[in-house]
């Protein structure tokens, strides 16, 4: 089952009754005895609650009243799996009195994505299914979900297809397959299967979930934010939708908006490391560093150490003490991240030191990390852009302006590379040039609109990029060009 789906499924009554029952009994301090599958299910909920003391108490009791029942057995290899132990898993599963129950099949198939062999895994479950007489659908769709779970989205995929080919009514397609484009980043194709499947269910929050979050991913962040709020207005604490929508405000410059949603959601998950990182972003974009470095310490304490969302939340806080006029802190942040270094990058934790020491009036200790940055560095267009962008950054325009001159006039100009030219339209505003300026900011719009009205908005609000030669032109000269000459 999907996280959704065991979800509701711990949401039905039934499940409710058995759960309330064995809780009752371990209270009153009395014996239990429920059937296998009823215990095993009570031992995944407390694994979805992170109560794995819980769990195992569940599961001794079902491994004691039922030996030779397979589900407390699969559930015990898939524990050993989740900590990478596959021969103890194996172990298990051998063991296991029916070895023909699916739910062995499935957890030997597990095993074999577990130790990387993916291509025996689709073997051997293709051997399965052709000799399966009945359930051929309902096996098709777990297999897909198997491969889902570890992250395999071209595999699940390939089933999925032949879900599709072979049993065109089966009910969850729809819903897999959107999933599906959406864990593979394909926004256009998942958002028009989703509007589907709500004109079937418009009060589905789970699919309207999956909207707004594709929609966000895909920046229609003001769609977005209406299907989140479709969510809210169907379950006004859904915190999937809270986090969904708090981060399509803040893409909203709406940073204040998407704080108070952040803080909603993190009043009932304090140690949320994702939304503690976020929100401190988010409390960065609008200067409020001490706040913003109260909200990384807590996301770096929650986070596991070995994670790469541990570098980014280090960078994080290098950025904000950099922010503070913390220099030395902001750098021993910046090295304790490479000293991490989980991927291969070109020269960036140079360019973070160059950034901060430049920030913070150490300018020559800044262009010498900046200097080497640039000597090692594969690609140099890039680097000497960021370093441009550093030095416009912490207002150093002259360089900044120099530095993109030579991008323009060096490198050849492609699709995949930002241009130098709105760039060099505000560096020579900022330079107080005008015919500079003015010469940059002609061809600014058409060149790249979205840049030039990110870095003059704030200078001209309510005016539109293509207005913004006119202007400029007054601010320098006075007048409106057309007026120039009388």
């Amino acid at each position: 089952m999907s996280a959704e789906e065991d979800e509701e499924y711990f949401r039905n009554p039934e499940f409710r009754k058995a759960l309330a029952k064995y809780e009752e009994a371990i209270r009153q301090g009395e014996p239990v005895y429920m059937e296998a599958d009823e215990l095993t299910d009570i031992a995944e909920f407390y694994m979805t609650k992170d109560r794995q003391q819980d769990a195992d108490r569940v599961i001794e009791l079902a491994v004691a009243l039922h030996p030779d029942s397979v589900d407390p057995q699969v559930f015990l290899a898939r524990r050993q799996l989740f900590v990478g132990n596959t021969d103890e898993a194996r172990h298990i599963s051998a063991a296991i009195v029916d070895q023909e129950d699916l739910e062995v099949k499935y957890l030997n198939a597990e095993i074999l994505i577990k130790e990387g062999r993916i291509h025996e895994a689709v073997a051997y479950l293709l051997g399965v299914w052709s000799h399966l007489e009945e359930d051929g659908a309902d096996f098709l769709y777990d297999a897909a979900g198997i491969f889902m779970d570890y992250n395999l989205w071209e595999y699940s995929m390939m089933w999925v297809h032949r879900l599709e080919r072979l049993f065109p009514a089966y009910p969850k397609i729809k819903r897999m397959k959107a999933e599906l484009m959406v864990c593979m980043g394909r926004y256009e194709k998942a958002i028009p299967l989703l509007n589907e499947m709500l004109d079937e269910d418009p009060y589905n929050k789970e699919v309207w979930n999956l909207l707004a979050e594709s929609q966000g991913a895909s920046e229609q962040f003001a769609d977005a934010v209406d299907s989140a709020e479709y969510v809210l207005a169907i379950d006004k604490d859904n915190q999937r939708a809270l986090v969904t929508k708090a981060s399509c405000l803040f893409h909203m410059n709406q940073a204040h908006e998407a704080h108070v949603l952040y803080q909603k959601f993190l009043e009932g998950h304090p140690t949320d490391t994702n939304v503690l990182y976020l929100d401190a972003v988010c409390l960065a974009s609008v200067e409020q560093y001490e706040e913003s470095l109260q909200l990384i310490l807590r996301a770096l304490n929650t986070c596991e150490k070995d994670s790469p969302q541990y570098v980014h939340i280090l960078l994080e806080k290098a950025y904000v003490e950099s922010k503070l006029h913390r220099p030395d802190e902001a750098v021993q942040s910046i090295a304790q991240a490479e000293a991490m270094q989980m991927e291969e990058v070109d020269c960036e934790y140079g360019l973070l030191k160059g950034q901060v020491l430049l920030e913070n009036g150490r300018d020559d200790e800044a262009v010498k990390c900046f200097v080497e940055a640039l000597r090692v560095s594969a690609d140099k267009r890039n680097t000497l852009w960021l370093i441009a962008i550093a030095h416009g950054d912490t207002e150093h325009y002259t360089e900044a302006a120099e530095m993109m001159l030579a991008i323009l006039n060096t490198f050849p100009e492609d699709d995949d590379s930002p241009s130098p030219i709105p760039y060099l339209a505000y560096y020579y505003y900022m330079l107080n040039d005008a015919p500079s300026c003015l010469t940059y900011l002609k061809q600014s719009v058409q060149t790249d609109r979205q840049t030039t009205e990110q870095l003059f908005s704030s200078i001209y609000p309510g005016v539109t990029p293509d207005e913004y030669y006119l202007y400029v032109y007054r601010h320098f000269y006075g007048c409106f060009p057309e007026f120039a000459d009388e």
